[in-house]
């Protein structure tokens, strides 16, 4: 998972449904060494993964480790989409409740138009009185 990679598969994103987080957790990259253990050198996509997971579980990373120590990856994987399901999906439902009410976006569209009109209007008279057009 990198947020500077331009692949939209490198990242969750806050409106990703549950379905496509837990795709890509799937497809996340790790490494052929059997079981789940925390060595940014050795390990540094299971290390990224797991610093994820702490992230959102609040969990430290030693303990989150620990936790998933005997797990394989399909199983530490699902574990880590349902965390960040739970953190995600209200965000995401919010979001869709939001983009769904049309008169309450032109609502606040039009509210902030008229803010930054105000604001340039008063931006635009002090730049015409100093060159000197007023």
């Amino acid at each position: 998972m990198s947020k500077s990679d331009p692949s939209d598969n490198s990242r969750i994103n806050l409106i990703d449904s549950a379905e496509l987080i837990e795709k890509k957790i799937k497809k996340a990259t790790t490494d052929a060494e059997m079981g789940i253990s925390y060595d940014a050198e050795e390990r540094p996509e299971v290390a990224n993964l797991l610093r994820i997971y702490s992230a959102l579980s609040g969990e430290g990373i030693e303990a989150a480790a620990a936790k998933f120590a005997d797990y394989n990856f399909a199983n530490f994987k699902a574990a880590m989409a349902e965390e960040i399901i739970s953190k995600i999906n209200p965000i995401t439902q919010r979001f869709n409740e939001l983009v769904e009410d049309k008169s309450h976006l032109d609502s606040v569209l039009n509210a902030g138009a008229e803010k930054a009109n105000s604001i340039a209007e008063k931006n635009m008279k002090q730049v015409k009185e100093i060159v000197g057009f007023l």
